[in-house]
């Protein structure tokens, strides 16, 4: 059975939203671990700085980021 564009859409939405979660978690409990404290706001902002780049990277190589630059 073949997946839906919108049911794509939905999926590859939760997928972000749960690796930014998982970013900034990691992030609050390995910090410390290597002397680095930084705030929640700022633990936020780095975590959607890196989920931001990890889109631009998947889009820049055609690995099936959120928006697909190929015709189907």
């Amino acid at each position: 059975m073949k997946q839906s564009r919108a049911m794509s859409l939905v999926e590859a939405v939760a997928n972000v939203v749960v690796g930014y979660g998982v970013a900034v978690i990691t992030q609050i409990l390995i910090f410390p671990v290597f002397g680095l404290h930084a705030t929640l706001a700022q633990n936020l902002k780095m975590g959607a700085l890196f989920t931001g780049e990890n889109g631009g990277a998947k889009l820049g190589h055609g690995s099936g980021g959120i928006v697909s630059l190929r015709a189907e």
